[in-house]
């Protein structure tokens, strides 16, 4: 957060013999900067607005975020038209400035082409992006509900660090007869995240999964619904024919409730005291479209297998990387279009190493997943950092941070789906 009191130079200028110079009003002053013209010069030149900034009240904060690969000056424009550096703008960072209304802000590339300007109106934050493709654009402000403290349960998606980035949303989600374990204020997840996160840098050299963060915290959303468990699964069997859709009768409860927004994928903890077949799943774009993954930490599966018998948060345990399983299914990989898929009958997965992330057994493997030893693609010949033509990439992921120099959302994803 920047903080830059302009007010003190806004009552010098007015002050001074410049009178001219200082701005007012709702806009910033634009005058005819017109030099003298020579008796034989031509009547039609085109005059240049001349802008500046205005001495308008309203405190203002200017939320900016970096979506290119390269650093952004941002400039002030001052009372008499000069500009003044005032942040450097990592790649993919986002920075706050306090300003005042009618003040004039520009945002230059690394060569000093101007990709845009702003000129703050009266609304207390502002908030705006710069694409990839150097556009700058105004984002819709976060919801104006009241904001809950981090040391508070939440039940709306609290302001984002990053806005108009691409990152993953937590929500603890109950059913109406749910029992609350109070998993969005214990820590444990915060730990999972903290812990693949950190084994995801090493993989990459660097580079991580952007989560959804508010004051430098994990912000995890709470919800309740009207469904009690056993209507979930009625619900899966009358509307998918089977007990398995768990997950997808969920997610349209959650679009329903409006709590989805463009540019996030979803991880929902699920307190449903029962599933058919696994302790997690998720969407797998394009072949299985949507956008969130569930984790059932309480639920015991048709096999007796409990899923509390691996907990979360315990330290890259099999649930901790778990997650991170799930989320790079949400992202669109493995391909089908990869080396090593598992079957014919399963190219969501690979087959060669069950120490890879993203591994799964055949109908005939004896092997347990390897997380003792887990490895991020192993060999980069399915779907990380690989050469295969036309083929994704989770190395280009747009929820990868720092931002890939082309970042892309995942396969298949619809316009609305997508930040602008």
């Amino acid at each position: 957060m920047k903080n830059f009191n302009l007010k003190l130079a806004g009552i010098l200028c007015v002050l001074s013999l410049l009178l001219t110079a200082c701005g007012g009003g709702a806009t910033p002053t634009v005058e005819e900067n017109v030099p003298p013209v020579e008796t034989s010069a031509p009547t039609d030149i085109e005059v240049q607005p001349f802008v500046r900034s205005g001495d308008g009240s309203v405190e203002v904060q200017l939320t900016l975020t970096n979506q290119t690969g390269e650093t952004l000056d941002v400039v002030w424009v001052n009372f008499e038209g000069g500009e003044e550096s005032f942040i450097q703008l990592p790649p993919s960072g986002s920075d706050t400035i306090t300003s005042y209304s009618t003040h004039v802000w520009r945002v230059y590339d690394g060569v000093k082409n101007l990709i845009g300007e702003i000129t703050l109106a009266e609304d207390e934050a502002q908030y705006f992006v710069i694409s990839v493709d150097k556009t700058l654009a105004s984002l819709p402000p976060p919801t104006s509900a009241p904001v809950a403290p981090l040391s508070e349960r939440s039940y709306t998606d609290r302001p984002d660090d990053t806005p108009g980035m691409y990152q993953v949303h937590f929500l603890y989600v109950l059913p109406a007869d749910g029992t609350d374990y109070q998993r969005d204020q214990d820590g444990k997840i915060n730990i999972t995240v903290d812990t693949v996160n950190e084994w995801f840098a090493g993989q990459t050299g660097g580079s991580t999964i952007r989560f959804d963060t508010y004051q430098g915290e994990l912000d995890i959303t709470f919800v309740q619904l009207d469904m009690k468990g056993q209507q979930v699964i009625d619900a899966s069997v009358a509307q998918y024919g089977g007990e398995y859709w768990i997950r997808d009768v969920l997610e349209v409860e959650l679009l329903k409730m409006g709590l989805f927004q463009p540019g996030k994928i979803y991880v929902s903890m699920f307190e449903i005291s029962n599933h058919p077949s696994t302790c997690a799943d998720a969407a797998h774009p394009p072949d299985l479209m949507g956008r969130m993954a569930g984790l059932y930490p309480s639920a015991v599966l048709d096999d007796g297998y409990n899923c509390a018998s691996e907990a979360l948060g315990s330290g890259a345990s099999y649930a901790d990387m778990g997650v991170i399983h799930e989320i790079v299914h949400l992202l669109g990989f493995a391909s089908s279009c990869g080396s090593h898929p598992t079957s014919a009958e399963n190219l969501s997965h690979t087959g060669d190493d069950n120490a890879d992330l993203m591994w799964a057994p055949d109908a005939t493997s004896t092997l347990g997943w390897d997380t003792d030893r887990m490895v991020l693609d192993p060999g980069n010949d399915d779907y990380y950092n690989h050469s295969i033509p036309n083929c994704p990439d989770l190395a280009d992921s747009a929820f990868l941070d720092p931002l890939p120099a082309d970042p892309q959302a995942p396969p298949g994803w619809p316009a609305e789906w997508r930040l602008p």
